[in-house]
This record gives C-alpha cells, sequence and structure tokens, in this order.
C-alpha cells in the first residue's frame, strides 16, 4: 500500500500534493526511489518511499520526509540547476530523515504550518 495509507485527504491538500501520485523518481544507488513533491512558496515539501525486499523475502517500505528552499524540478533553468534538486532529494533519502508512515501526516502538516499558509 502506497502514501494513502499514511496521508489523509485534508493533509494532502493542504499541503498541495497532487492527490497520492508520485511526481517523480530517482536513482541511489542501485534503487529506485519515488518522490512525492510539493512546493508551497519557496519551500519543497518532499516524502520519498523506497520499496525493498529484505533478507526474509518480505517487501519493506522506508518513508523518508524533508523540506528545502529552492527550484524544483520544473523551475531548473540548466542541467547544474537540476543536479542540485535532485542533490537535495538524495540527502532527504538518508537515515536521519527516516520517518515512520504513521507520523507522515503530522510532518507534513507541521511544514505547511511552517510555510506560512496554514
Amino acid at each position: 500500500m502506497g502514501l494513502e495509507k499514511y496521508l489523509n485527504e485534508r493533509t494532502m491538500l493542504l499541503g498541495q500534493f497532487n492527490y497520492w501520485e508520485r511526481s517523480l523518481s530517482f536513482m541511489k544507488g542501485e534503487r529506485r526511489l519515488q518522490v512525492y513533491h510539493s512546493k508551497i512558496k519557496d519551500t519543497n515539501i518532499v516524502i520519498i518511499e523506497d520499496e525493498r525486499v529484505g533478507k526474509d523475502n518480505k517487501r519493506r517500505t522506508d518513508w523518508y520526509f524533508g523540506t528545502f528552499n529552492g527550484r524544483h524540478s520544473g523551475e531548473c533553468e540548466n542541467p547544474e540547476q537540476l543536479e542540485q534538486f535532485f542533490e537535495q532529494l538524495r540527502k532527504i533519502a538518508t537515515k536521519r530523515n527516516r520517518i515512520a508512515g504513521k507520523n507522515i501526516d503530522k510532518a507534513v502538516v507541521e511544514a505547511v504550518r511552517q510555510t506560512g499558509r496554514y
């Protein structure tokens, strides 16, 4: 099950996500990570989904959450800016930014609140 299990409709709309659709994906090492992305004012709000198969052959999903200021991928005007955007995503997809699925909704609300929009 995807993000819809953890992010309720009200919060999804508040955070201006494209419903529960993934925005893009990127490679980190040999894994393809899925990104749910929103931008409010200058703040990029990012949820990253890393689905993998564990040693016991069971599927597991790790979630990462973070925000950063700057351009989103559609606003990048050259390859260097686009690389900076993806570098920010790679920084979010680290152990220190891992989040339990049950805490994603609360994290999005707090990120929106910090933008001054809510």
